[in-house]
């Protein structure tokens, strides 16, 4: 079969009006979005318990995704947005936008592990990314007859690492255009119109983002993350949030936090990582000076709790790597315990949002503990993806019911028994930061299965489980229900990867029960045709010819062509291949697939 490959692991966003044509293309035909069918979609309503605000604007649901793989494409904070995510931390933008990250970057396991920190498109790209996704985002809210004029949701901008770096040009380009996207707007919608006429009526606000969370790099001095925060608040008037590290605690709470998980028992927390990192006195010290800023300057202080842990690599990803970054439920009990200090120490506020280990069984904790908003990373990594989000939001829901409580305030104050807000919070958070810390006694360390390294075959899939394509971050693998024949013996599904969304991040690979990679080893459709002919092997692509498709491989270095109307002769896993790319591709304009 076609064995070798030279793939790119580079994104390559699709034309707008390509992927306008695609989701509205796949609601009318199917009655689903880039594979989430509308039964997954949250439907927001004014009655909603937990519908507040934020910064000005109405945020319908205290959740979002956290600034990483689920917010730097256009077609990912769109699933997160469908599915119930409000508060969009966008991925984080800095000056060096042409970075070379290990791959594999990401490994979900007990644990989460990464390599990547910002963004992976050219700093015009990623606005055009995230412009296209809030342009698209009040389309499908009217399209979807969702109720209210907008549709309740918040892109935080995520920046960083340097002063220096933030006044250079292109960084000031970007803010400015995410401040005042007006032309871009015009622009964005004149193109969408074309595949949903109804968007030429849609009021689609030129503001993409007033607010911000400045993440500074891991030994980033105090003075710098004060001038920044600083130049933000006063010269952008941005709403700003500071992401403050674990590593605040102290190496002795943070290890003995983690020696008391079996997930994290053996993790080494090198000593670098304290000694480059803000101390807490240092931090506190900070925001009470930041504190005057935003006074003065009219905008809104915030604590983000918390960044990722710097850990040596456990041998996860690549050796190559010396130390990687933790993230997901084994630093939900550091990062809690964190918060809570935070908590005591500024009882009047700056108020903290939280992300580290989010899930749907801690929500309310979180909530009733005055964390606001929460995002979530991690367990989004994990099976059926951005739908895990209906849980999240079903079960806050119970217990604010549960608590009679009409909204967060009042949940809060119910769920401790205190008039006082700030005082109920605290009281609720320090609770649940002893009860996180003391489950990890209770956590069961997963059985290590032998770990397989077999080479997945490239159409028939001997486990057939379909579960690479839930946990991509990037709805970049695809499911398909092929016909029995041949070279593919069987009517379960098989999986195909769309290679202009696939960065090669190996999450996929991470819980493949076969040990295979399926990001590398499923067949990969370049709707891109110069990436299609620069691959060796493994590529197809899709063409339409007089209206008739026909599907390409690249095989030995050469293009072969397998056409519809079907025959006996076709190679059977040729023709499943044309029918889920196929079927897929049929929304995209002609001309993106004439040759």
């Amino acid at each position: 079969m076609l064995m070798k490959q030279t793939v790119s692991d580079k994104f390559q966003p699709i034309p707008l009006e390509s992927l306008a044509a695609w989701i509205f293309g796949e609601l009318e035909q199917r009655n689903s979005v880039f594979g989430i069918p509308r039964e997954s979609f949250f439907v927001p309503s004014a009655e909603d318990r937990f519908r507040g605000g934020l910064y000005g604007a109405c945020l319908e649901t205290p959740l979002g995704v956290a600034a990483g793989p689920h917010s730097q494409m256009a077609q990912n904070i769109i699933s997160a947005w469908l599915c119930g995510a409000r508060f969009i931390e966008l991925k984080t933008v800095q000056i060096l936008d042409e970075l070379q990250i290990p791959k594999p970057c990401i490994a979900i396991a007990g644990a989460g592990f990464n390599v990547e920190w910002s963004q992976e498109l050219k700093l015009e790209q990623s606005f055009e990314e995230y412009l296209r996704a809030w342009v698209l985002i009040h389309v499908l809210h009217r399209v979807l007859e969702f109720p209210g004029d907008s549709p309740g949701v918040i892109f935080n901008m995520s920046v960083g690492y340097d002063l220096a770096g933030i006044r250079q040009p292109n960084m000031q380009a970007f803010l400015r255009n995410m401040r005042d996207a007006s032309e871009h707007v015009h622009r964005a919608r004149g193109v969408i119109e074309r595949c949903a006429p109804s968007a030429a009526d849609i009021s689609v606000p030129a503001q993409i983002s007033n607010s911000v969370t400045l993440s500074t790099m891991h030994g980033c001095p105090p003075d710098e993350i004060g001038r920044i925060a600083a130049e933000l608040m006063t010269e952008w008037r941005l709403h700003t949030s500071i992401k403050l590290n674990p590593t605040l605690l102290g190496p002795a709470r943070v290890r003995e936090i983690l020696v008391a998980d079996p997930r994290t028992r053996e993790l080494e927390v090198p000593d670098e990582a304290f000694e480059h990192d803000l101390h807490f006195d240092q931090a506190v010290a900070l925001v009470r000076e930041l504190q005057g800023v935003a006074s003065q300057s009219g905008t809104e202080l915030r604590i983000k709790v918390s960044n990722t842990l710097e850990v040596t690599n456990p041998g996860i990803l690549s050796a190559e790597e010396s130390r990687v970054y933790m993230s997901g439920p084994p630093l939900h009990a550091v990062s809690v315990a964190l918060a809570s200090k935070l908590a005591e120490t500024f009882p009047e506020g700056p108020d903290i949002s939280f992300c580290a280990g989010a899930c749907a069984d801690n929500i309310a904790d979180l909530l009733a503990g005055g964390l606001y908003p929460v995002t979530v990373c991690t367990d989004l990594l994990k099976a059926r993806s951005y739908r895990r989000l209906g849980k999240y939001l079903a079960k806050l829901d119970e217990a604010m019911e549960a608590a009679d409580a009409a909204d967060i305030p009042a949940y809060i104050r119910r769920a401790a028994d205190r008039k006082d807000v700030r005082e109920a919070a605290r009281r609720s958070l320090g609770a649940y930061a002893e009860r996180a810390v003391a489950a990890l006694a209770d956590v069961r360390e997963r059985s290590k299965r032998e770990k397989k390294t077999q080479v997945l075959p490239l159409f028939d899939c001997r486990d057939k489980c379909g579960i690479c394509a839930g946990v991509c971050p990037n709805r970049a693998i695809q499911t398909y229900s092929p016909v029995a024949g041949e070279d593919t013996p069987s009517y379960d599904p098989q999986v195909a990867v769309f290679a202009d969304f696939c960065n090669e991040c190996g999450n996929c690979a991470s819980v493949c029960p076969s040990g295979g990679k399926p990001y590398k080893e499923k067949p990969r459709l370049y709707l891109d045709r110069k990436q299609f002919e620069a691959e060796e092997a493994n590529a197809f692509h899709v063409v339409r010819k007089n209206g008739v498709l026909s599907i390409q491989a690249r095989s030995g270095g050469e293009t072969c062509e397998r056409e519809r109307p079907l025959t006996p002769a076709l190679s059977t896993a040729m023709l499943n291949l044309l029918r889920a790319f196929g079927d897929s591709l049929a929304y995209l304009p002609a001309e993106d697939l004439e040759t």
